[in-house]
């Protein structure tokens, strides 16, 4: 962290306090619409990195998520001519062909919360990945997961989990961490497909605990997820029986720990992934440099009742008590 902080009081002095002029204009693109207050986060580093860089950052999402829209909209971003381009990799296939050709082209594109996890000599050539590890976050979730069920004295017997992305790359790759955890232990992962709306994502639950009856974890890959999923196990009258893991350190799921429904959530620390990949397009452009080390992580740190009051206080300072408890879903 200490090089980062010194890098930042570098490019203050460098470009001063106030920018008033942008030299260079980046489009950011992710899957992740208005709906999503993960957004938010995003917009919070954006907003920071432009008052301390000559840049315009012009993000867009999809409304819903849709691997077809996103495409869509990252030609219109390359069509456009920036300077540079950030881009969430939901599905590496259907990207390929316009990043490469826009990187052929002389495009610098770095990729943003989701990278391309084929085999390095398959990869989009993008110059760096900010995010978080998609795959250690599933594991990491169960570890926690499982380290509670030990604490309390319950036997992980079945898994469900919860899949509001069909199609998404990085939910897949938590689905792998989480099953690759738990089936060494004997324990029976569900995979259940649902999407974003909280009626599908209830009685998709719902469905999956009735014929399942010997279920005691869920995983709601989604932090926005969680309360429905847990919603559908106590109306069913199992929600003391089951151990629930979620992700995102956004107020739903730091409500869900404090008051006792969730055991563990995770931080990819959103507000630095709108900072650091148009701070690494600018460095780029302007010097030449870019990381040593594509992937540049900024998660999975896990959260649980130990730290999660120190996550909502940073939630509080991004979002505002408004919008925070707005957020929070919880009905109970």
């Amino acid at each position: 962290m200490r090089w980062f902080c010194g890098l930042l009081v570098l490019l203050t002095g460098v470009v001063g306090l106030a920018v008033t002029e942008a030299k260079y204009t980046f489009y950011f693109v992710t899957h992740m619409g208005p709906a999503d207050p993960n957004t938010q986060w995003y917009l919070a580093g954006i907003k920071e990195a432009e008052k301390i860089l000559p840049i315009k950052v012009i993000y867009s999402a999809p409304e819903v998520f849709s691997v077809e829209k996103q495409r869509e909209l990252i030609e219109a971003a390359i069509a456009a001519k920036p300077d540079g381009l950030v881009v969430s990799i939901t599905d590496p296939v259907a990207f390929d062909e316009p990043l490469r050709r826009a990187i052929a082209e002389g495009l610098p594109v770095v990729a943003v919360n989701i990278p391309d996890m084929r085999p390095e000599s398959e990869r989009i050539p993008y110059i760096a990945y900010v995010g978080g590890d998609e795959y250690l976050t599933g594991y990491k979730i169960a570890e926690r997961v499982y380290q509670e069920a030990q604490a309390r004295g319950v036997k992980p017997v079945k898994a469900l989990f919860i899949n509001h992305h069909v199609g998404h790359a990085g939910i897949m790759a938590r689905y792998k961490g989480w099953c690759d955890f738990f089936e060494p232990l004997g324990v029976k992962t569900v995979h259940l497909a649902a999407s974003e709306d909280p009626t599908v994502l209830y009685e998709v639950t719902r469905s999956g605990l009735e014929a399942n009856p010997d279920v005691n974890l869920i995983f709601a890959p989604a932090g926005w997820a969680a309360p429905w999923a847990h919603k559908a196990a106590k109306d069913l009258g199992r929600a003391d029986q089951i151990l629930f893991g979620t992700v995102d350190d956004s107020p739903f799921s730091i409500e869900g720990i404090l008051r006792g429904y969730l055991v563990c959530s995770h931080s990819q620390q959103f507000f630095l992934q709108g900072f650091l990949p148009v701070m690494w397009l600018y460095i780029y452009l302007e010097y030449g440099y870019k990381p040593a080390l594509v992937n540049q992580l900024t998660g999975p740190i896990i959260i649980d009742k130990s730290n999660a009051m120190e996550f909502k206080e940073a939630n509080l300072k991004v979002l505002g008590e408004e919008l925070y408890n707005k957020l929070i879903i919880w009905t109970y």
